[in-house]
């Protein structure tokens, strides 16, 4: 499967938030994994979440609240509006 300059980009971005942060390579796996797993590398809005519609995203989800690569719900987070989990980093 040939992935995106945004996926790649995404990628990138997962590895070296991980590197900066001392996450082990382990960690830095797990996070592409989910990042997979989850949206194939996109970045989703939902329409549930208002504020994700506002900022730069690949595709348009449904489930939930989830919104981002990694899909994290904002009421979790303590985020209303949900912009900043749109922020791949």
């Amino acid at each position: 499967m040939a992935y995106s300059a945004n996926q790649l980009g995404y990628a990138r971005i997962i590895v070296a938030v991980g590197r900066r942060m001392g996450v082990a390579v382990r960690g830095i796996k797990i996070g592409l994994s989910a990042g997979l797993v989850e949206t194939n590398l996109l970045n989703y809005a939902n329409r549930a979440v208002p504020g994700s519609m506002t900022v730069p995203h690949d595709a348009v989800g449904s489930d939930g609240r989830s919104v981002g690569i990694l899909q994290q719900q904002p009421q979790w987070w303590g985020r209303g509006d949900g912009i900043d989990l749109m922020n791949p980093s």
